[in-house]
């Protein structure tokens, strides 16, 4: 399974920066999360991200159900 990301990610510049993106906005939520007191604007901040992030799942999955679509592996 993982060798399977991987070649997804090497045929798939995309996939890959849309990956990058996801654990940039996944480090900085447990920067947030980590902190002892929170503001409104944090509150606001983590759904934000956390939203984000979705986003970003989404179009990695949408991404990886092309590459399946149409990898020669699977035709």
């Amino acid at each position: 399974m993982e060798e399977t990301v991987r070649q997804e990610l090497a045929a798939d510049p995309g996939l890959r920066e849309l990956a990058q993106q996801h654990s940039e906005f996944d480090r900085k939520l447990h920067e947030l999360m980590e902190k002892p007191y929170r503001s409104a604007d944090d509150d606001v901040e983590e759904a934000r991200l956390k939203k984000q992030k979705l986003l970003l799942k989404d179009q990695m999955e949408a991404r990886r159900a092309n590459w399946h679509a149409h990898s020669p592996a699977t035709a």
